[in-house]
């Protein structure tokens, strides 16, 4: 038998000489394929089912587009060259999966390892970038603030809210709360030897005062307002000469007991 032949008792379309392969439509709006005598596919209304042990193959250059939804699609069950815990990353063409040796995650530890390892965090947009520590009582985070520039170390998750360290582009460093030092032997050092005076500067509400070193006398001051070298109450130098600037008043309300200066030092009262 050659050619096309019609089965109309078990509705069939044969295809093939040996009528192995043919449609059928025995079943109400279902159509049957078979190839070599298999049952390969079914069409139904709206429906295509691809039949256990069939294989469905796109050749090279071909596309599948999806507009919808797609779904029962299995794991993948295996991924070359990769150990346990390393995450993967689309290789160099779509139809690759890369494991990072260098990039893992156990379930709870992050690992970014290599011979210079970074992480960023923004994309160069005009946002705020944070990185919050959810903790059980507390929440604490640090942030990029953009609409400031600054770097912050802050209290909740919201960036700009109780804020207690900010660091400008300046590299100026505002403390929103209290510092304190502890250790054996806690240190501060203001300056970096280099040929400016560096300051401390009480901001008060009526009246501003300022410990520092004038680096051009190199003196010690205690002055009034916040300008080194202006207004200076008191000033001690390298030979620890204590002078009183002019205008400088000294009140005892007390009882002013004897007091000893001791050999070669000074104590110097303005005019």
């Amino acid at each position: 038998m050659a050619g096309i032949q019609i089965n109309g008792a078990e509705q069939k379309l044969i295809l093939d000489s040996d009528a192995d392969t043919y449609l059928e439509a025995a079943t109400d709006d279902t159509i049957k394929f078979y190839v070599a005598g298999a049952h390969d596919l079914t069409l139904s209304d709206n429906a295509i089912n691809v039949l256990s042990g069939t294989t469905l193959t796109i050749d090279s250059g071909a596309t599948i587009a999806n507009s919808g939804t797609a779904t029962g699609f299995g794991a993948v069950t295996a991924l070359n060259n990769a150990t346990a815990n390393e995450l993967v990353t689309i290789g160099a063409t779509t139809t690759e999966l890369d494991a990072e040796s260098t990039l893992t995650f156990d379930g709870s530890a992050l690992v970014v390892g290599g011979t210079n390892p970074s992480i960023t965090i923004g994309d160069a947009g005009t946002e705020d970038t944070k990185l919050v520590f959810d903790g059980n009582a507390q929440d604490y985070y640090i942030a990029l603030d953009d609409s400031a520039d600054d770097l912050l170390i802050g209290l909740g998750s919201t960036v700009g809210t109780t804020p207690a360290i900010a660091i400008d582009e300046n590299l100026k460093v505002t403390t929103y709360g209290d510092i304190v030092m502890t250790g054996t032997t806690p240190t501060l050092t203001i300056g970096d030897a280099g040929t400016e005076d560096t300051t401390i500067i009480f901001d008060g509400n009526a009246q501003d005062f300022y410990i520092a070193l004038d680096d051009s006398a190199d003196d010690l001051l205690i002055g009034l307002g916040g300008t080194v070298g202006t207004t200076p109450i008191i000033s001690m130098d390298e030979d620890r000469v204590i002078t009183f600037a002019a205008g400088t008043s000294v009140v005892n309300s007390g009882t002013w007991s004897p007091y000893t200066v001791s050999t070669g030092k000074s104590l110097i009262m303005g005019i």
